[in-house]
Order: C-alpha cells, then sequence, then structure tokens
C-alpha cells in the first residue's frame, strides 16, 4: 500500500510486489478482492475509486477511512 492524492484526497493504492505481478493466482486475488469491495458500501469499507496496471503491476486506489474513536 501507498498513499497518494487524487485531485486533492488522500488515497490509498495498492499494488501487487514485483515477484508477483504475473503470478495468476495473485492476479486473480486481486480481481475478486476488487469485485468484492465493489459490491459493499459502508463506512467501515474501503471504496474502490479505480484500478488500472502500469508496468505491468495491477493496482487497485482506495479512499482512506477515517480512524474511527
Amino acid at each position: 500500500m501507498y498513499g497518494a492524492t487524487l485531485g486533492g484526497a488522500d488515497v490509498a493504492v495498492k499494488v501487487l510486489k514485483v515477484e508477483q505481478a504475473h503470478n495468476l493466482v495473485a492476479r486473480r486475488d486481486l480481481e475478486s478482492e476488487t469485485q468484492i469491495l465493489l459490491a459493499l458500501e459502508h463506512r467501515s469499507i474501503l471504496s474502490v475509486l479505480g484500478v488500472g496496471e502500469t508496468e505491468g503491476k495491477p493496482f487497485l486506489v482506495l479512499d482512506v477511512l477515517a480512524s474511527i474513536l
């Protein structure tokens, strides 16, 4: 996970590691995670803001949850 800014908002970017980028099981797991997150909506679950691939590595862009005290 990496922190980034998208349109002035803080986001989290989840990228497969280089050694897993060509692992079909790891890629399928990330795709499954994406589909599950897209189907769910709850204030305690991250929302998917985008998906893509760069340099052969798939990634997810997620919103950042504020701490719940």
